[in-house]
């Protein structure tokens, strides 16, 4: 028993010691395998901690390079805009031997900036880069492109700034680089007359420029361009003819560029150029404005800035491009006080210099069109002196100059302008020497043109306002060959275009004041059609929009309104009213100092003393008038010049003079019977054989 429960307890601690074993066994096996799962699990982290590291390097490698490339991108469009900056403002490459060189620079430029734009154009992070491109395109563009082309490029760099500035509000360069844009649109808006959306740019520009000027006064780029942005600004508010507004505007530029010629030495030859342009701006105010002193003024500071900047060979020919601007500018306020010798002299010496830049850059189209101008004024002037001959030479070098610059560019569509311009001042010279058919060709051109223009651009009041002229001179060609009927259909074709113009541009004076010179003519027609009332009608029409108005070309305007007025009164058997309507004129041009009378005044004096009986009056105003004509004599009469030379005769008549009256009568008769000048003028003889107690014979309808 004893030996059996040994045995048994043997078995039992023998079992016990296998299970033990067996338990330790698994339990080794387990440990093995957690530890196993555990170098696992660090070997899985080791290699996701390497991975995770490596894309890491990646990442910053990756933003390094971005950043080395956008450093070395940023490096290359600096080193083009540096280049271009040089090549723009270079006084050496502004010379005139070196255009060709600087306008090869430029496409360089221009071809190296489109082809930016064409590969990055969808590269959100490059947008203020892609603007700058298209902006500086814009600015090559308008010297050596199309201005279209460059207004084109300017507007894609303001969109993507106005983009830049909505979504990033507070970076101070979005908000001026938009504001440079904005004023860069306004100001070609303004060169090609589209004055509403200059307006709506230039204002959005100088907003800007302000409030950036408060919160940076220091920042002098700004302060360049907002006095930019007012010089702008200041010339639309004059072409508008809202001169006045624009004196303001002139001289806080020339406060702010005098304030950055002492900041920046080194750009104070801009400076000064802008101050010139700012001054000369300033002359021509005062000038509309009346106040011939202060233009005067301005005028000389202008021509002394420029010739300072000549001297120094200082921005190269556009200094002299400007000075020779200001010469032909002071011509106009010589011309508007009957100064037509002082006027000749500015003329002058601004075609010295415009036939200079142009034989020196005969690629530059621009100096070209200047000079055509220039020709165009000088033959206006000559006109007012009686030097009608001349006077044509000068039209037909301006007609060949324009005709070959629009052959060159048929685009230039203001340059077109210009030609129907000087193709309808030429058929005037034509119609005043009695060659009728040339004054007719002429006239046709001028209208094709005017026609051709207003179809084109319908939304530039402009072209219609030179159609509506074209139809006008037509009309006055047409009643010149008795054509009555033709010529009153024309001027309501004139005043119904010049109507929906005056409705939808009121602040353009010009407008308004051709309107009421188109119902004066229309209102002459119906006088000579012997229809009194709606002549009367017509010239009611004219005094009402010119009476309130002081400015000079108005007062001549109502001067001619009232006139007819008393032409037609008469007619109508209405004596009195038009002893009235006489005594009017008399009371207007009496207001003015004898000194400031232009020859059109002296005329109309003359008309109207004849008419009130004051003969001796007259007479000195007629002589008086004939002093502005290059004889200034009184014993050539020419029928062709002014209808003053009739009532001269009829004066001479009434004074006693017989004799002399009698042979100015036959010379005249002769000139209209070998250079028919228009039914007016055989109305004028008319009139005075019956007061000389003469018969005439009709003029020859071949004639």
């Amino acid at each position: 028993t004893a030996i059996f429960t040994a045995a048994a307890l043997l078995l039992v601690l023998l079992s016990a010691t296998a299970i033990s074993v067996r338990y330790a066994f698994v339990a080794d096996t387990a440990s093995r395998d957690a530890e196993a799962r555990r170098k696992d699990a660090d070997d899985q982290r080791r290699i996701a901690e390497q991975e995770r590291q490596a894309a890491q390097n990646q990442r910053l490698e990756a933003v390094r390079q971005k950043q080395i490339a956008e450093q070395n991108f940023q490096r290359a469009v600096d080193t083009v805009d540096s280049y271009l900056a040089k090549v723009g403002a270079s006084p050496e490459l502004n010379a005139p031997s070196l255009q060709p060189l600087r306008k090869d620079l430029l496409e360089l430029a221009l071809a190296y900036y489109r082809e930016f734009t064409e590969e990055h154009r969808d590269d959100d992070s490059l947008r203020a880069g892609l603007a700058t491109a298209y902006f500086n395109i814009g600015r090559i563009t308008s010297e050596i492109g199309t201005l279209q082309n460059a207004l084109a490029a300017h507007e894609a760099a303001l969109d993507i700034r106005q983009f830049l500035v909505t979504n990033q509000p507070d970076i101070f360069n979005y908000q001026r680089d938009l504001a440079k844009s904005y004023s860069e649109v306004g100001s070609l808006h303004l060169t090609v007359n589209k004055t509403d959306e200059a307006s709506v740019a230039l204002t959005k520009a100088i907003d800007i420029q302000e409030t950036l000027i408060r919160q940076s006064p220091d920042d002098l780029d700004v302060q360049q361009q907002l006095s930019q942005s007012y010089r702008s600004f200041a010339e639309l508010r004059k072409r508008t003819g809202r001169a006045a507004e624009s004196v303001p505007y002139y001289e806080k530029a020339i406060e702010r560029l005098k304030h950055l010629s002492l900041q920046r030495s080194e750009k104070i030859q801009i400076y000064q150029f802008d101050i010139a342009r700012c001054y000369s701006g300033l002359a021509q105010q005062h000038h509309l404005a009346g106040r011939h002193d202060d233009a005067r003024q301005f005028f000389r500071d202008a021509i002394d800035t420029c010739l300072g900047l000549t001297a120094r060979n200082a921005m190269g020919v556009s200094s002299w491009d400007l000075l020779s601007s200001v010469y032909s500018n002071f011509s106009l306020l010589e011309i508007s006080e009957s100064n037509y010798l002082e006027a000749l002299g500015w003329l002058e010496k601004s075609i010295v210099i415009r036939k200079k830049l142009v034989a020196e850059n005969p690629a530059v189209p621009s100096f070209k069109e200047r000079l055509a101008n220039l020709y165009i004024n000088v033959g206006v002037v000559l006109w007012n002196i009686g030097r009608a001959e001349e006077q044509k030479v000068n039209f037909e070098k301006a007609v060949a100059i324009l005709v070959q610059l629009v052959e060159e560019d048929p685009d230039q569509i203001e340059r077109q302008q210009t030609l129907g311009i000087v193709y309808r001042n030429l058929a005037i010279v034509h119609r005043n020497s009695g060659q009728t058919r040339d004054a007719l060709a002429a006239c046709m051109k001028s209208h094709e043109i005017a026609q051709r223009l207003a179809s084109l651009r319908l939304d530039i009041p402009a072209y219609r306002f030179e159609l509506a002229l074209s139809l006008r001179s037509l009309a006055d060609l047409e009643a010149r060959l008795g054509n009555i009927k033709e010529a009153m259909s024309l001027q309501l074709q004139a005043i119904e275009i010049q109507q929906l113009i005056a409705e939808k541009s009121s602040d353009i004076l010009q407008y308004v004041l051709h309107l009421a010179g188109t119902y004066i003519e229309l209102g002459e027609l119906k006088v000579d059609s012997l229809d009194p009332n709606e002549a009367l009608a017509l010239f009611d029409q004219a005094v009402t929009i010119l009476k309130d108005s002081v400015d000079k070309n108005f007062r001549d305007g109502l001067l001619l309104a009232k006139i007819g007025l008393a032409r037609a009164q008469r007619l109508a058997m209405r004596p009195q009213d038009a002893r009235e309507s006489w005594e009017s004129v008399r009371e207007i041009i009496d207001k003015l100092p004898q000194e400031e009378r232009n020859a059109s005044e002296w005329r109309f004096l003359g008309q109207a003393l004849f008419y009130l009986g004051q003969f001796k009056e007259a007479r000195m105003a007629f002589e008086r008038e004939f002093k502005f004509q290059s004889e200034g004599r009184s014993d050539r009469p020419k029928t062709g010049a002014s209808p003053s030379w009739w009532y001269l005769t009829m004066t001479l008549h009434e004074v006693g003079e017989t004799a002399l009256a009698r042979k100015y009568f036959d010379q005249l008769s002769q000139q209209l019977e070998e250079e028919f000048s228009g039914h007016d003028y055989c109305q004028y003889r008319a009139e005075t054989a019956a007061l000389l107690g003469l018969k005439v014979d009709s003029v020859a309808k071949e004639n």
